[in-house]
């Protein structure tokens, strides 16, 4: 996993760090971080996102993502 900067997609205004998101799968958490990952030759951003309690952070592919309300 590499991550990059460079060809940097524009994020909607409320995707940020501590914005609160809805996964593909249905799960709710807190933007902790967003960066770019190398996937084939391709930089694709993701966020890692973390439940709002705590717990196990996971990583999604930003475009994925939908905006949730706060828990």
């Amino acid at each position: 996993m590499t991550t990059m900067s460079a060809k940097k997609a524009p994020l909607p205004g409320w995707l940020h760090e501590g914005a609160t998101a809805l996964d593909p799968d249905g799960k709710t958490g807190v933007v902790q971080f967003l960066g770019h990952m190398t996937v084939g030759a391709e930089p694709i951003l993701h966020a890692w996102l973390r439940p709002s309690g705590g717990g196990t952070e996971w990583v999604v592919e930003a475009r994925a993502l939908k905006k949730a309300e706060p828990q």
